[in-house]
């Protein structure tokens, strides 16, 4: 394992079949997450941000490309497959993240919502009007991730639009 902003990440382990990352990102991803720490990040960072949380039970960092959506000044992101992926899952109540967004790196915290919660339809919403080919079934966890930008920037100094 490497720093919190390292090139290699370490995922929680799950079974066989399970979670494309439970040990450890695809080399696809780490190929896209090692773009968008780099001056090429604009190619991607534009849809994709790395994302690192850290594991409920086992405190295992967990690094991943996601494709997000913005929220106002936050972020939605729609895990693919949920069923098959754990990430998500440690995410149930609301804990701290770090997300490098456009070479930027923000902290915030996140929230996985299902359609019960009263922000869904609305996160939801944001993320389906900024990918409108995704087809998210009624059941899709969408996760709200609230953001502080780094190094003194406030929201109006977001490179992102």
């Amino acid at each position: 394992m490497t720093d919190e902003h390292g090139d290699v990440a370490v995922t929680h382990a799950g079974g066989a079949g399970s979670d494309p990352h439970a040990h450890g990102p695809t080399v696809v991803d780490r190929a896209l997450m090692h773009l968008l720490r780099s001056p090429l990040h604009r190619l991607f960072s534009r849809s994709v941000a790395v994302l690192t949380i850290r594991g409920a039970v086992s405190g295992r960092t967990i690094t991943l490309p996601v494709q997000f959506a913005r929220y106002g000044a936050d972020f939605v992101v729609v895990p693919a497959r949920p069923e098959s992926k754990r990430w998500w899952r440690n995410l149930r109540s609301k804990s701290p993240v770090d997300m490098l967004v456009r070479g930027l790196w923000i902290s915030g915290e996140a929230l996985a919502l299902t359609p019960s919660d009263p922000a869904y339809a609305s996160a939801r919403t944001a993320y389906a009007l900024r990918w409108p080919k995704v087809q998210l079934r009624p059941t899709n966890p969408v996760v709200l991730i609230t953001t502080e930008v780094q190094d003194g920037a406030d929201h109006d100094d977001y490179p992102i639009d």
